[in-house]
């Protein structure tokens, strides 16, 4: 067996699958929060129509952002988590309860 398919056969440890989508969900759930906290930031400072349409289309990118980086499949969750690892959305004590080799390799590929 292949580390890739190690990493990504959700039945190879039925605990990892349950592990991971908690972290996913964690880190989700951080960005959400940051996001609402900006936007009330940012619809505080708007006097001004324009300033609402800017809040728009402001939400709309990060609206396309947040569905591009939490995208949830397993088939693609071990890149997934890497790369919210590398973006700083997880830490590695938030993957805690995977199996070290998968834990390892999610660390791998989020240092590229």
């Amino acid at each position: 067996m292949t580390w890739h398919k190690t990493i990504t056969t959700p039945t190879a440890y039925p605990h990892d699958a349950v592990d991971a989508r908690r972290a996913f969900y964690l880190a989700r759930r951080r960005e959400l929060d940051a996001v609402i906290r900006q936007t009330r930031e940012r619809a505080a400072r708007t006097t001004q129509a324009a300033g609402l349409w800017e809040l728009e289309r402001w939400l709309t990118e990060r609206r396309h952002r947040f569905d591009r980086t939490f995208e949830f499949r397993y088939s693609v969750l071990p890149v997934v988590l890497a790369s919210l690892l590398r973006d700083g959305h997880l830490t590695e004590d938030d993957l805690h309860g995977l199996a070290p080799k998968k834990l390892r390799a999610i660390c791998h590929m989020a240092s590229f």
